[in-house]
């Protein structure tokens, strides 16, 4: 397995920590410019459409927490194997992994298109704005398996210690964002004009190149992945173990959007500018969290390896 033996695993703690969370800044200056790219795109629209950006966080954050749990345990299990050398048990669950998150995006998808319509007029949202919301999150659900499998690609990376190429990945896709919302919400640069729409679909494309990058490198450079199945026992019996890692995951962040749920239906009852204005704020504080969050991307990866 090159160059992944035991990156976490020898050396002073500190200075190995300060490397992967040194490269990894760069990547989460990119991922949380996702968020702020997009709500200064579409705050150009009106408040209208923000308003229909700020419903779709309740459920964008849980869908998130359902995935990271799931890839937690993927992390988990991968690092222990390569922290003991055990390349098969590594390369079967990236393997098993992999279909997991498109088995479960395919089922998000399917439930989302739904029952969009319903969660989010529960959530308050009503006329125009609940159409700009539906229009959004069906093009957001139906590219969703772009994005976790991007974000799946990243995180093996980190387990395999190559947190720059990770950092890179995220930054390409970032800059790839703020060009295509530029286009697509506007249409600018030949493009067609989508509105909210457009920053949707700007998202699923820019999150699929740069979905790219890190899976050539796990199967060509690291060679933990192999593009066939396992055999349906082997398949089975690694989901339940990604799976059991992953519940405590996402039962421990699952206020998070609970929270969010509740305090969007709140702002609802002061009608769009509240929503608006609420959700904007909410991607934007994620600026806040940019130092932790980098310090914790490695830190899985490192007492997976190390135990």
């Amino acid at each position: 397995m090159p160059e992944s033996k035991g990156f976490y695993t020898t050396g002073p703690i500190g200075v190995i920590m300060l490397k992967t969370s040194s490269a990894m800044l760069i990547g989460t200056i990119a991922l949380s410019l996702y968020n702020v790219v997009d709500t200064y795109f579409v705050g150009k629209l009106g408040t209208g459409p923000l308003a229909a950006m700020g419903f779709t966080l309740p459920v964008v954050m849980l869908c998130g927490c359902i995935f990271r749990g799931i890839f937690a345990g993927i992390m988990t299990i991968s690092g222990q194997a390569i922290g003991a050398q055990d390349k098969q048990k590594a390369q079967e669950t990236v393997r098993s992994g992999f279909y997991l998150a498109v088995l479960l995006s395919f089922l998000l998808a399917v439930i989302g298109k739904c029952y969009s319509h319903l969660v989010f007029h529960k959530l308050g949202a009503s006329g125009e704005t609940l159409e700009m919301v539906c229009g959004y999150m069906d093009i957001w659900f139906l590219g969703c398996v772009t994005g976790m499998v991007g974000v799946l690609g990243g995180d093996i990376l980190i387990v395999v210690g190559d947190t720059k190429m990770a950092s890179l990945a995220i930054l390409s896709g970032t800059m790839t964002n703020v060009v295509l919302d530029y286009g697509l919400i506007f249409g600018n640069l030949g493009l067609p004009k989508m509105g909210i729409r457009g920053a949707a679909l700007a998202t699923i494309i820019s999150q699929a190149l740069c979905a790219i990058l890190p899976w050539v490198l796990i199967s060509n450079k690291y060679g933990l992945m192999r593009w066939r199945p396992l055999p349906p026992a082997a398949t089975l019996r690694y989901w339940k173990q990604e799976i059991v890692f992953g519940v405590p995951v996402m039962l421990g962040s699952i206020i998070l959007p609970v929270g969010q749920t509740v305090v969007t239906r709140i702002a609802a009852h002061f009608g769009d500018v509240a929503v608006a204005a609420m959700g904007a704020v909410n991607r934007l504080e994620t600026l806040a969290f940019m130092i932790p969050m980098s310090v914790g991307f490695g830190l899985t990866a490192m007492t997976a390896q190390n135990y």
